[in-house]
């Protein structure tokens, strides 16, 4: 294939990105994982005529790099499995030990490999997602926490402010949960939301 590609390694604070044309991969350069630095890289994209971008997916950190891709314009995004990346780099040997090994690596996935176009979901199925995250992570806290308590509580020697400050803990994450709970259940009024909420909700 010989028009550009390129591969995008994201992490929390960076994206590294690696151009590949005419079965070679340029050395990577590394960009800011922020809005404005996310703007350069795309425009350094454009520079360089690329129009197809491989990104693995990343937890939550890849989701905005390829929303702005999408919604740039005259991109085709692939978001690509950790585990396929991974056998991937088995088949072909390749070592991915650093950022710009990845990116290459990423790079070269979209040269050999079939074509899968990420579909990106409407700004409401995204907010949806968003709080789905949000409220299991709440839940989470709070579970732990109340386990916490219960081992506190067990102990004599235990300071009464040390029980009465995870117990307020446990309300305050209590009275956010059911914000989030109220907000959610607006989606009841929207069918297809709804289905997507059953989905993201694990």
């Amino acid at each position: 294939m010989n028009i550009p590609l390129a591969g995008l390694d994201v992490g929390v604070k960076t994206l590294t990105l690696a151009i590949r044309k005419n079965g070679k991969t340029h050395k990577p350069r590394d960009f800011g994982n922020d809005p404005s630095a996310r703007v350069a890289l795309i425009q350094a994209l454009r520079q360089a005529k690329v129009t197809r971008v491989c990104i693995k997916a990343t937890g939550v950190y890849h989701l905005d790099i390829a929303v702005a891709l999408h919604d740039a314009g005259g991109f085709e995004v692939i978001v690509v499995n950790p585990k396929a990346a991974r056998r991937f780099a088995e088949a072909i040997m390749a070592r991915t030990e650093t950022d710009p090994e990845d990116a290459a690596l990423l790079a070269e996935f979209a040269e050999r490999m079939p074509f899968v176009a990420w579909v990106r979901s409407s700004d409401e199925v995204l907010a949806l997602r968003a709080f789905a995250r949000y409220l299991t992570g709440l839940t989470k806290q709070r579970t732990q926490l109340k386990n916490q308590l219960h081992a506190w509580q067990q102990s004599k020697t235990t300071p009464g402010a040390i029980v009465s400050a995870v117990s307020g803990q446990i309300q305050d994450l209590k009275i956010q949960i059911e914000l989030i709970r109220q907000a959610l259940r607006l989606i009841l009024c929207h069918p297809a939301l709804y289905r997507s909420y059953e989905l993201f909700h694990f």
